[in-house]
């Protein structure tokens, strides 16, 4: 009940990264995947509920990250499906759910915050800040 669903926002989440324009990099094609799984997301306070329960069981924590994996594994299949090496794809993939995990921290804990969507664009950004920098 609390990972039902999984194979359609993976499908949401992988879909934008097949359908980018060749121009996309790798990055932005897997944003475009970060902000449409973002718009699937039910309800906060439902998702407040959920992130509150799993944080309290190591179980649910563990199957949270095998979920994550699992979604990095897809990125990284559709990024290689792109012509994106496997470290690339790796990188851009495993990059990519880092900055999803950080924003829906970000969203989930501030109910001031912005959409889902701006959160993700905003972490990316300060990210892209964060490598510029060296």
């Amino acid at each position: 009940m609390l990972f039902g669903g999984g194979d359609r926002f993976g499908a949401t989440l992988v879909d934008p990264v097949d359908a980018a324009p060749p121009s996309a990099t790798p990055l932005e094609a897997v944003i475009a995947g970060i902000e449409a799984a973002g718009s699937v997301f039910p309800a906060l306070e439902l998702v407040r509920g959920r992130q509150a329960l799993i944080l309290a069981n190591p179980e649910l924590q563990e199957r949270e990250l095998i979920k994550a994996a699992s979604l990095a594994a897809a990125l990284a299949r559709a990024l290689r499906a792109r012509g994106l090496g496997d470290t690339a794809a790796a990188l851009a993939a495993l990059t990519g759910t880092t900055v999803m995990h950080v924003a829906f921290e970000q969203w989930v804990q501030d109910p001031d915050r912005a959409p889902f969507q701006q959160v993700a664009r905003d972490a990316l950004g300060q990210l892209r800040e964060i490598a510029a920098a060296g």
